[in-house]
């Protein structure tokens, strides 16, 4: 429309319908950008998460493999204790030492 032509009242509808078309176009475009980054940064997340949680487990294996072995190894003492309790009960009751093979 050449500028020095008067606007008509048709004029003006049709520029606000073709605004609003411009704007609820625009509106959808940002809402679906929107949910793209909203999952992109879900999935970025849920990966990190479980980046962490494999470090931790990690790390607590390397940690738990020493006390578990010494743990097996006070299990070790506490028979070997319990049998050398077991000689001194059979001394102090006077029988027999018994004879290790």
């Amino acid at each position: 429309m050449p500028n020095n032509e008067p606007v008509t009242k048709q004029d003006l509808l049709d520029l606000q319908a073709s605004t609003k078309q411009d704007l609820l176009a625009f509106a959808e475009r940002l809402l679906a950008s929107q949910t793209e980054m909203e999952l992109r940064i879900t999935e970025n997340l849920t990966e990190k998460m479980r980046a962490t949680q494999t470090e931790v487990i990690r790390a607590f294996g390397n940690w738990a493999r020493p006390v578990d072995i010494k743990l097996r190894r006070l299990s070790e003492f506490d028979e070997r204790i319990g049998l050398l309790e077991e000689r001194m009960g059979a001394i102090e009751r006077g029988d027999p030492p018994i004879k290790s093979h």
